[in-house]
Parts: structure tokens; C-alpha cells; sequence
């Protein structure tokens, strides 16, 4: 290897392919080029040669794309400056370049370099490369190299938009002194520090352009710094930021590879975090603390819908803050922050006393803002243009990205280097900037351009339930290729933006800031018309992606109700469905075709066989009931219920609002394992099938309806039956809850839910069927909202046979969630029921609230749900 090299490229390692197609073309120019795949070897210590190298190198390239520095090349970069300044002390010149890839977005901290290379446009332009050559050798540019460059740098607008500032464009970012010290000081405390603040208020903006290069110039310690989002895989997502630590010299398939089995690692507890923070300071020699930023810390709750996942990345985080020197900064929306200290209690504790409040800008901060990025490129605002802009911004927490978003468009109509009044009216000042544009852009649209425009953005937006809406990824093979051209154009308006996935040639895409979500009134009535089809389609997303991820299994196609919802909303919606969806729907249409083929054929044999005909009517079955004994004849015909996993957890069981009654007493603490229960109450749809198989009686249903409605004038006895019936017919183990398991679902575990879903009597009938709008009777399961574990109908509908037997207090009862039997003088002939019916006043739906009766009773108000233990 060469002692002095002419340049050093420093780059991300997702722009290698241009970066040495680049280094190529300056070899041929007779300059000795460090590209550090060229001269570096495997198992090299990197940052000690990349540092040495630097040293020796009479010139630095900054080469720049699209997406945000990299750890490394943030580390190049900032020695590389320091190294320009110290040549200018000495009257000497240390050239630092930046050169710009194709998809770069210009990072602002480099606006005071003297030589700019764009080779956005093309990359292979002689007259560039000629540039570049001169900028090496710290030749003065000529007066069209000093066009061009002034060309480059009239481009680069001061504000962001509705991006983000990166730490690259720290020396832009104005306003927020006081809160990156309270933070900056906060992180120097502890090792685990919780950002809250509402959308808009710049949180993800604090931690890269203000926290990050406040850390890396504090001279007390050596940071490294590693950045991710939790996206629906945050374990994965955590893997993929730590690796390019723990292997940089590796190549983009292999680190691929080596991400997923370090995903994998951590998912099965085989290793943890802690173990690997330690690896990657060791293979960063000088580096004294490794800091995680965890922005958008909500998407474990909007995203991710796998609970495991989500609780082994929070552990990880723990633990390794804990013992280990790793800093973790999260950045939450504050209409999150309760779920997040409630969903968790261990984290709740370690955020304690370690939370930064990020609250709305003050006037001044606000005036830092808008006029000091404009005065480091010479510009100037017309007289009382920026006092008009602050009096309409006012003290609204997310109007900082509203407010950047206008400056920008500002800045698009500039004269002469100043900012006028006359564009700020017209885009129709701050509050209807963001739809003016959106507005402009979808307007001129033809119709069907402007309905795949629709298309688009309902693909990008998860519709709240109870919550804000707020965005969602979409990957570009979801879209389809026939948005794609408009895909561009929006990106282009900064209304979208794209970002790569890891070792994949596929894009994602997502809604540059939820602000348009909010003030785009198009946008909110095109979700708030599809609400109900954009909940449900997240439910579909998440089937269709692990069906391909399973390797699509027929026993993952839909099915009965689940099919027959998809098939009618594919009449109502086709355009909505992706590829991916409506594969899956066409596939359970087929399997659905093949199972009744074989119905016909065998209930065609048996009616011919045995008279089946005459001897179902003299049973009384309808036609439905018929053709289900029919098949029961020669094939299972089970329906399994719909579980969702309940998470570990403690809680106080009993009377712990203090009513009072005995039989709730003695309140008492009661640890949880982490179980299933049937989302919804078993319906006749469920039951009736096991009646049929079984030759048992068919429930009546009162002449209120069967099918989706909960089965009621069951028995204890029955329910116990039936569970052991599914359990034979599925090889799994479905039982009858315990009372302590059933009261933890309805409090929401250690929210201590006074009804299930919530504690306020004014929203019970959102979630409750209840005397006062039951009209009477049953209703279809699911109507009312689910509760915080994403159970329906547990206060209300019909009360709910459990396992336990009867006891007349709770003195003596076990505190590890176990079934109560017939210890204590338990009456077992006699069993619990939970829950308050569709005749129930709201006192008899409390969560705490117990009732009994004969193991053989059958009524109209009981019916009965399952549970399920889930294996260690």
C-alpha cells in the first residue's frame, strides 16, 4: 500500500458501486486513490487504518447519496474537517470535496466548502471528473467550475421541509439549544432517556442534528453512534443497525445474511444485546460509548403486531443498558407515552426521572429558526414577512415541520436573495401551505391518475382506532408498478419519501410527514371514507405477509367468515388490494372450491347411501346444520377460533375499587403467565359444529339469530365439552379460562381497566353490549370495541363460563393465575362466570364483579370463551 495517497473517498458502504466506478475513473487520471476495499484487509483493524490512512491522504472526497451518513462516514468526515481547519491555522490548504452521488439530498454542514462536484444528474460527466481532479490537487477553480458550483449551491435550499435535519446538517439547525443541553445533560446521566413530545415538534431532528454532534465535541468521552426505527420487525431493525459495527468490510449479500441470523439470535434469547454493544467497542479501538437512537419509538405499538418480538427487543434494550456502555435515547409521540409505560412496567421504571419533555418552540426559538439558516447563505426576508410567519405559527407543538415546509416553498420563489410576502399568500400562508401544495400537485392529475394517487396514499396511512392516524410503509412491489411514475412525482413534491431496504433492489415509501395526515383535508376524507376498509386491510396485510413468509401454507388461507369478508370487500374495493393481497384471496377462493367439491362428492354418496335426506329432516336440521352433519360424516369440520396472545404480567385481582362486596375480597396481587384467549366469544357459527359432530342438541338460540352471535343457553358442562371436542380435532390444548386469567384480560392486565377497555363510565357503551343498547337480546360478536389486549365483548353480551369452582371469597386463593378447584371447600357442582350480560346494568360488568351458578345451567345470558396455554 502506497504511504500518501492523492485522496481519500469516504463514503457509505450503499454507495459502493458508484464510489468505485468513481475511484476507477480518478486512477486513470494518474491519482493515487485510498478506497478502503482496495487496500484494506479482513480482520484489519478498520478504525485504526481508516484513521492512519486519513492522515496521509492530501485530500478528502465526501461522497454523498442518498440517505443519511454513515457511522464511518460521519467518523471521516468530522477528522477530516478538523484537519482543514488546523492546514488553515498553519496558511495551508487541506481541500475536504463534497461530491454529490446520484439521490443525494445536499447535507447543509458542508454549504462553506469552496468546490462542489454534482454528479447527480450523470456520473460519468467528463467536465465533473475534470473538476474534481482540480479540487485534489487544491487548484483554485476556474470560472466554470466556480459557475457550476455557484449553480450547485443555489440549489441547496437552508430548511429541510418536512425531512428532518440530519447530524450533517447540524450547523442549519437553530432553535432548539435548550432542549439538546437538557437532553445532551440528561443522556450524560443515565443510560436509558426517553424524548417525548406530540408530532411535528422536531424530536427525530433533537437527537440527530443536536444531540449527536453536541456528544461527538464534548471532548469528555468518544462516541459512536448507531440509528434505527423499529419498523414491524424491531429486533431485525436492531440488527441491521449494529451490524455494519460488528462486520464493515462485509458485502452487502453476506450482510444480508449475517443481519437475519442476528435477528434470529437475539429473537430466541441465544444471545442478547449486551453482547454484542461489547463486541462492537472492541472493533472500534478509542471509543469509549456506543449511543442507539431509537427514533418513532411508537411503531413497536403501531407496527409491530408480534408480541414477542416486541417484548424481546425492549428486554434487550434493558438489559444492556443496564450493565453494559451502551446509551439508548428514544424518541416517542406523547399520545403514545401512556400505552408505552403501561404496556411495560419494567421499562416505566427505568424512564422514570430519565424523561425529556420536547414541548412546542418559544417566539425567539422560533425567529432562530426561520432567520439564521437564511443568513448563512445571504439570504434576507422582506420586512415583516418573518413576524407575520410567527404570529400565525403561534404555540402549536407540531408546527415545526409545517413551518419548514413553508420556509422551503418561500425559498422555491426567492428574488434576488430575498423572501417575499407575495409567495407566502399565495401558498396560502402556514396552516394551508402543506394542502396548497398537495393540492398543486394532484389537481392537474388526470382522473385515473389522481384515484392511483388516492390509492397511494391510503397505502401509506394507518388509520387510528381511538388513536391519531399516522403513517405506514409500503414497500414498491405493494404499490405496483403502475404507480410507480407518480410514486416519483410525489417524492419529487417532498410530499413522499423513499429509503432503500437492506440488501434488497425493492424501495420503501412513506408519507415525508404526518403533518400532510393531519392538514391535507383530501387526504383526511379519503381515510376517514375508508376507515373501516383500511382496518381491516392491516389485518389482511399482516396474514398475506406471514403466509409468504411461512412459504404459503394452505392452512394459512382464509377461511368461513374471514374469506367471505375478504371476497366482499374485493367487490366493493378491487383497485385497493395489492398483488400480494389478492393472490392470497384468489388462493383461498380455490381452496375454498376444492373443499366444497369434496362436499358435494361425499354428501352425494352419503344421501344416496344411508337416506341421508329423509333422516336429516326428521332431526330437524336446516339446510346449513344438514350439510354440516353431512360432512361430518367423512371429514373434520371444526372451526378454531381467532386467539390473541395476553401477555405475562401482574395485576390486583378483586375489589379494587373499594365497593365493598365480599365475595370480591381479599384484593390480592396475582402473577400471570402469558397465555391465549379467544378474541371474541364462541359463536353458534363455532359451537353448532361441534353439536352436529357430536350428535348433541343444538342450542337455542331465542329466535335472536345463530351464526356470529355468542351461543348462549350453554352449560358450564357443555363449554367444558366442547373444549375437549377442539382440542381432539386440532392436537391443541384449548380449555376454559381461569377467573384470574379472565380478570387480567379485562383490566388490561396492570392498567386495572375498571371495565374492559376502560375505567370511564362515560365510554362504556363503546365497548360494552350492555342493557342499555343491547335492544333486548345478543349481538354479533366484535361490534364494540376491542380493549387494550385486543379482546371484544369481555364486559357485556354474555356472561362467561371459567374454570374455576365456587368459592365465596377470596381468602386462600392462588396468586400465580392457576384455576381455583376444590381446595378450600370449593363447590365444584357449581362453577364461576365473568363478565355481565346483554341485561346488565354497568355495576354488574365490572371487571371485578363474580357470579355463579350449576355446572349444568343453561340460559340466555351465559355463554363462554377459550383459552389456550402457549408453549414455553
Amino acid at each position: 500500500m502506497p504511504n500518501q495517497f492523492d485522496v481519500f473517498l469516504s463514503y457509505h458502504w450503499r454507495d459502493h458501486a458508484h464510489v468505485e466506478a468513481l475511484a476507477t475513473r480518478l486512477r486513470e487520471q494518474n491519482l493515487t486513490v485510498f478506497l478502503d476495499r482496495w487496500y484494506l484487509t479482513p480482520g484489519q483493524s478498520w478504525p485504526k487504518a481508516l484513521e492512519t490512512t486519513l492522515a496521509n491522504c492530501r485530500a478528502v472526497a465526501v461522497c454523498l447519496g442518498q440517505g443519511e451518513m454513515g457511522p464511518w462516514q460521519q467518523r471521516e468526515q468530522y477528522l477530516a474537517l478538523e484537519r482543514q481547519v488546523a492546514a488553515e491555522r498553519q496558511g495551508q490548504t487541506f481541500p475536504v470535496i463534497p461530491v454529490l452521488l446520484p439521490g443525494a439530498e445536499p447535507p447543509l454542514g458542508f454549504l462553506s466548502q469552496l468546490t462542489w462536484v454534482d454528479f447527480r444528474v450523470r456520473v460519468d460527466d467528463p467536465i465533473l471528473l475534470s473538476t474534481l481532479v482540480h479540487a485534489i490537487h487544491g487548484k483554485p477553480p476556474g470560472p466554470d467550475a466556480q459557475e457550476t458550483a455557484r449553480q450547485t449551491l443555489s440549489t441547496i435550499c437552508p430548511y429541510r421541509g418536512l425531512l428532518y435535519f440530519r447530524e450533517e446538517d447540524a450547523p442549519f439547525f437553530f432553535g432548539r439549544a435548550a432542549a439538546i443541553t437538557q437532553l445532551t445533560s440528561a443522556v450524560q446521566q443515565h443510560s436509558l432517556v426517553a424524548m417525548v413530545g406530540a408530532s411535528g415538534s422536531g424530536k427525530s431532528s433533537v437527537v440527530r442534528a443536536g444531540l449527536i454532534p453536541e456528544l461527538r465535541k464534548s471532548g469528555d468521552r468518544v462516541w459512536e453512534v448507531a440509528t434505527m426505527v423499529p419498523t414491524d420487525r424491531p429486533v431485525h431493525a436492531l440488527a441491521t443497525a449494529l451490524m455494519p459495527f460488528l462486520e464493515p468490510d462485509m458485502s452487502e449479500i453476506d450482510r444480508v445474511i449475517e443481519t437475519n441470523k442476528l435477528a434470529e439470535v437475539l429473537l430466541n434469547r441465544k444471545a442478547s444485546l449486551r453482547d454484542f454493544v461489547d463486541r462492537v467497542l472492541a472493533k472500534q479501538p478509542g471509543t469509549d460509548r456506543l449511543l442507539l437512537i431509537a427514533d418513532q419509538w411508537e411503531e413497536l405499538f403501531t407496527l409491530c403486531k408480534d408480541d414477542g418480538a416486541r417484548r424481546c427487543f425492549i428486554d434487550n434494550i434493558l438489559q444492556a443498558t443496564a450493565i453494559t456502555r451502551l446509551s439508548v435515547v428514544l424518541t416517542l409521540r406523547g399520545d403514545f407515552f401512556g400505552r408505552a409505560i403501561t404496556d411495560y412496567r419494567p421499562l416505566s421504571d427505568r424512564v422514570q426521572g430519565a424523561q425529556v419533555n420536547l414541548g412546542p418552540m418559544q417566539r425567539d426559538e422560533l425567529r432562530q429558526a426561520i432567520e439564521e439558516p437564511a443568513k448563512k447563505v445571504g439570504l434576507a426576508f422582506e420586512v415583516g414577512l418573518v413576524d407575520l410567519i410567527l404570529e400565525q405559527a403561534g404555540q402549536e407543538p407540531g408546527h415545526l415541520p409545517l413551518l419548514e415546509f413553508v420556509l422551503r416553498q418561500i425559498w422555491e420563489q426567492r428574488r434576488g436573495g430575498e423572501l417575499h410576502h407575495d409567495a407566502y399568500r399565495a401558498m396560502g400562508q402556514l396552516t394551508g401551505a402543506i394542502a396548497a401544495k398537495a393540492d398543486s400537485v394532484y389537481e392537474p392529475l388526470s382522473p385515473q391518475d389522481q384515484r392511483l394517487v388516492q390509492r397511494i396514499f391510503l397505502r401509506l396511512v394507518r388509520p387510528g382506532e381511538g388513536e391519531a392516524d399516522t403513517r405506514r410503509r409500503a414497500t414498491s412491489s405493494e404499490l405496483g408498478t403502475e404507480m410507480q411514475h407518480l410514486v416519483k412525482a410525489l417524492t419529487d413534491a417532498r410530499l413522499l419519501v423513499t429509503s432503500r431496504v437492506t440488501g434488497s433492489e425493492e424501495a420503501t415509501i412513506e408519507v415525508s410527514h404526518e403533518a400532510l395526515i393531519r392538514h391535507w383535508a383530501t387526504l383526511k376524507s379519503w381515510v376517514d371514507a375508508d376507515r373501516q376498509f383500511m382496518i381491516w386491510q392491516q389485518g389482511l396485510h399482516a396474514t398475506v405477509k406471514r403466509w409468504k413468509e411461512s412459504g404459503q401454507p394452505a392452512g394459512l388461507l382464509l377461511r368461513e367468515l374471514p374469506l367471505h369478508d375478504a371476497e366482499d370487500w374485493l367487490i366493493k374495493q378491487p383497485d385497493s388490494f395489492s398483488p400480494d393481497e389478492r393472490a392470497f384471496v384468489t388462493a383461498s377462493q380455490y381452496r375454498k372450491r376444492l373443499e366444497w367439491m369434496g362436499v358435494i362428492i361425499v354428501t352425494g354418496f352419503v344421501l344416496w347411501f344411508l337416506g341421508t335426506t329423509f333422516w336429516l329432516w326428521q332431526k330437524g336440521y336446516n339446510l346449513d346444520q344438514a350439510g354440516l352433519k353431512a360432512r361430518s360424516l367423512v371429514m373434520n369440520i371444526h372451526q378454531e377460533p381467532e386467539m390473541v396472545e395476553v401477555p405475562q404480567g401482574s395485576f390486583l385481582q378483586g375489589d379494587v375499587e373499594k365497593l365493598g362486596v365480599a365475595s370480591w375480597n381479599p384484593v390480592h396481587p396475582v402473577t400471570i403467565k402469558s397465555f391465549a384467549m379467544g378474541k371474541y366469544e364462541v359463536t353458534f357459527a363455532e359451537y353448532d359444529r361441534f353439536a352436529i359432530a357430536t350428535g348433541r342438541r343444538l342450542p337455542e338460540d331465542q329466535g335472536w339469530g345463530r351464526n356470529h352471535r355468542p351461543v348462549i343457553n350453554v352449560s358450564w358442562d357443555d363449554a367444558a365439552a366442547y373444549a375437549g371436542w377442539l382440542s381432539k380435532q386440532t392436537g391443541k390444548r384449548y380449555r376454559l379460562p381461569t377467573e384470574s386469567e379472565w380478570e387480567y384480560a379485562a383490566r388490561s392486565g396492570a392498567k386495572q381497566d375498571t371495565w374492559a377497555g376502560t375505567s370511564q363510565e362515560a365510554e362504556f357503551g363503546t365497548y360494552a353490549i350492555f342493557s342499555k343498547n343491547s335492544e333486548n337480546r345478543t349481538a354479533i360478536v366484535g361490534t364494540k370495541q376491542r380493549n387494550e389486549f385486543r379482546l371484544h365483548d369481555l364486559s357485556g353480551n354474555v356472561f362467561e363460563w371459567v374454570e374455576d369452582c365456587v368459592h365465596g371469597t377470596y381468602e386462600g386463593a392462588p396468586n400465580d393465575g392457576t384455576a381455583w378447584l376444590n381446595t378450600n371447600e370449593g363447590i365444584c357442582t357449581h362453577r364461576m362466570h365473568r363478565g355481565g350480560s346483554w341485561d346488565s346494568t354497568p355495576e354488574y360488568l365490572r371487571a371485578s364483579f363474580r357470579n355463579r351458578n350449576g355446572a349444568a345451567t343453561r340460559n340466555n345470558y351465559i355463554g363462554f370463551r377459550l383459552a389456550q396455554d402457549l408453549e414455553p
